[in-house]
């Protein structure tokens, strides 16, 4: 069973083949507090699956499509397991409190924001940078349950 999340610390070193995708982009602090609050929730969900196998994209998303009571922190739990499957990488997220964020988490929150914002054009930009070709419309619909979660619980 290999690990589906790369859970780090900021400071890393260059020798490790991912440390491109390691090094800092930008800084959490900078997020609005909405959106803050969501990649702190993003890395918390990292944590608690970051042991788990990789995840079936086409299965875990019948199975979320099917789940229409399925909550925001259930649908960001069946992205993340399906992430390094659609990826074809391990994503880097940085532990939660950490001050910066790393080029995955920064690619999975602006494409959050743009599903929220109904920026479709943005998204499936963003989705097609880094998505196996498989997978787009499948992380396209988890994406989008995740927001329309985080919306309703917000709006609650």
């Amino acid at each position: 069973m290999h690990a589906a999340l790369s859970i780090v610390e900021t400071s890393t070193s260059d020798a490790h083949p991912a440390a491109g995708r390691r090094q800092p982009v930008g800084l959490a602090e900078d997020l609005p507090p909405r959106e803050r609050a969501l990649l702190n929730r993003l890395r918390m969900a990292g944590l608690a699956c970051r042991a788990a196998a990789r995840a079936d994209v086409f299965a875990t998303c019948a199975d979320l499509a099917l789940d229409r009571k399925a909550g925001a922190a259930a649908a960001l739990g069946a992205l993340l397991r399906c992430l390094p499957a659609a990826l074809d990488c391990r994503p880097v997220l940085y532990r939660p409190g950490a001050t910066r964020m790393s080029r995955d988490e920064a690619w999975l929150m602006r494409a959050m924001i743009c599903a929220a914002g109904g920026d479709e054009d943005s998204l499936r930009f963003l989705l097609r940078s880094r998505v196996l070709p498989q997978h787009v419309r499948e992380l396209g619909f988890m994406i989008r349950r995740v927001t329309e979660g985080e919306a309703a619980g917000i709006a609650a």
